[in-house]
């Protein structure tokens, strides 16, 4: 991951160098397209800064990425996050706070561009990342080159100029511009260090065993015959035992029948000898 580091943030310098030339162009034609006096000064000066000082711009870009990636490396799928001291406090925000947040929510759109334009070769480096690491659940936010971390070092790059806010933010915004025609071909040197080191963008294909129980059959009765029980109280009758008992049933019925009408055949002729 250090040699991984190291490529990342020369290519990333790197990116800054082609696109330099651009980006003073587009402050001038910003400059000059500009209705409002105060919009056109602010982008003269950052023009200037531009001419004058990308030497300075390009260290403070450096020095920024360095620590950016120091401490990503370190946080890189990791459960230990620092917290920052007042970050529960409740209440109205400040002016400065304000501002932050503000800030943030500009970092986010110009990580969204990035990321945009280089969703592919981000893909790839995700996988990569994750499997340097040994992890099956793939997260961007766990990668130390994230698109967020070339957002985050082009305003703190500016931030550290020494420029009134105003003109830092002007300053973010035109990098951030340029850089998004840049930014797939940083990912794209990325990913080209790791294969060349043997780092594929494929996750292995991991199957859980599992292991099927198969529910035992119940013993079947054998047809017409009475089931084997050791307990005799608890024999349960075949079907043959049923038919047996039932036929055995109706001819006790039929007999008590025919007695019966014996009987009454017989009483029929005693009376009729009385009556003779």
């Amino acid at each position: 991951m250090v040699a991984a580091r190291l490529a990342f943030l020369r290519t990333y310098l790197d990116a800054f160098d082609q696109f330099l030339p651009q980006t003073i162009e587009n402050a001038f034609q910003k400059a000059d397209g500009s209705r409002s006096s105060l919009e056109q000064s602010q982008y003269l000066a950052v023009y200037g800064v531009l001419r004058e000082r990308h030497v300075e711009l390009r260290q403070r870009l450096h020095d920024s990425m360095d620590k950016l990636l120091n401490r990503s490396l370190q946080t890189a799928y990791s459960t230990f996050r620092p917290a920052f001291a007042g970050s529960g406090q409740e209440g109205a925000l400040s002016l400065v706070e304000i501002s932050v947040f503000e800030g943030e929510l500009q970092l986010v759109a110009f990580t969204d561009r990035f990321r945009n334009e280089a969703a592919e070769q981000l893909r790839d480096l995700n996988i990569r990342i994750a499997l340097l690491f040994g992890q099956d659940d793939i997260k961007e936010r766990e990668v130390p080159f994230r698109p967020y971390l070339v957002s985050r070092s082009l305003a703190d790059a500016s931030e550290n100029m020494g420029l009134p806010n105003e003109l830092a933010q002007v300053l973010t915004q035109l990098l951030a511009t340029s850089m998004e025609s840049t930014i797939d071909g940083i990912y794209a040197s990325v990913n080209a260090f790791f294969a060349q080191n043997g780092v594929a963008a494929e996750l292995p294909l991991r199957i859980k065993k599992s292991l099927n129980k198969t529910a035992s059959a119940k013993p079947a009765y054998p047809k017409d015959q009475e089931s084997t029980v050791t307990d005799g109280k608890d024999a349960t009758p075949s079907p043959a035992h049923y038919r047996h008992s039932t036929q055995s049933d109706v001819n006790k019925i039929t007999n008590r029948n025919a007695s019966t009408t014996a009987s009454e055949q017989s009483v029929e002729q005693f009376l009729q000898t009385i009556k003779t």
